[in-house]
């Protein structure tokens, strides 16, 4: 999986589209972590570059940060391989238990929720905790 980090930050230095780099990945043979998306919102941006239900000054972090896990196998990976690294990776609590959440932004109340389990990336989405 180092590889495909790898392959992320130089596609992103010399600015190749994001699509490009699944593509390659994918004709690799590698599998992407990202199992399913749990909103359209995810869903958009992953696949679309865009969404009208987030802010347009977060499409961009949040396509960066979505492409980021479908290359990655585990939660601590996205910490690290993040910039800025202040994802502020963290379990949630009380009928949310089982997930977990990154933020797009430290102030913005967007972040990502997802289950990881088995190397995947499951029931992934975009949510505002503000609302």
């Amino acid at each position: 999986m180092t590889l495909l980090i790898v392959i992320f930050i130089i596609c992103k230095l010399i600015k190749v589209s994001l699509l490009f780099y699944r593509k390659v990945v994918l004709e690799a043979g590698v599998l992407m972590a990202i199992m399913n998306f749990g909103n359209k919102i995810a869903d958009d941006i992953f696949h679309n570059s865009e969404s009208k239900q987030l802010p347009r000054e977060l499409w961009i972090r949040a396509r960066q940060l979505l492409f980021l896990m479908d290359a990655v196998d585990h939660v601590k990976a996205l910490e690290t391989a993040a910039h800025p690294p202040s994802i502020r990776a963290h379990s949630l609590r009380g009928n949310r238990k089982g997930q977990t959440a990154i933020d797009i932004t430290k102030t913005s109340g967007w972040r990502i929720t997802f289950i990881f389990g088995n190397g995947v990336f499951k029931d992934v989405k975009i949510e505002n905790y503000h609302k």
